[in-house]
């Protein structure tokens, strides 16, 4: 009997190891499935899976988690904005009016990228007659 407790000492904390990392990882699958179904449509994004290699929907999904996160830590958009055009400017007038001129422009394209997506949903649907429940050829 206590070899029996003995044994089962040194297993459980292996089963609990391979539980606890199975967990976070299919979390990882599930939230890199539900980016995808959001990114590309519900639709689009269960065609996209099925179409794909298991084995590569298995390696990849948990990726963009980990991706997501990475790109949160790293302060990419600090070193970019300064990579771009702050540096170079040493009056503290001109990189504010640069950075309000950078603001408005990149508002501008994005609202120009929202309109034109809005304009292609609207000309793209279709309005169908729906059966109101009577007939009217009786």
């Amino acid at each position: 009997m206590e070899r029996v407790d003995q044994m089962v000492m040194h297993i459980c904390p292996f089963f609990a190891g391979i539980v606890l990392v199975g967990s976070v990882y299919w979390t990882a699958v599930t939230y890199g499935a539900v980016s995808v179904m959001q990114v590309l449509g519900h639709s689009d994004g269960l065609r996209f899976m099925e179409r794909m290699d298991p084995m590569m929907l298995l390696v990849g999904l948990p990726c963009i988690p980990l991706v997501l996160v990475a790109a949160k830590m790293v302060r990419w958009e600090e070193a970019l904005v300064r990579l771009l055009l702050f540096r170079r400017v040493s009056s503290s007038l001109q990189r504010t009016l640069l950075g309000c001129f950078a603001f408005v422009v990149l508002k501008g394209l994005t609202k120009l990228i929202y309109h034109q997506k809005k304009w292609l949903f609207v000309t793209d649907r279709r309005v169908l007659n729906h059966p109101d429940g009577t007939d009217e050829d009786t």
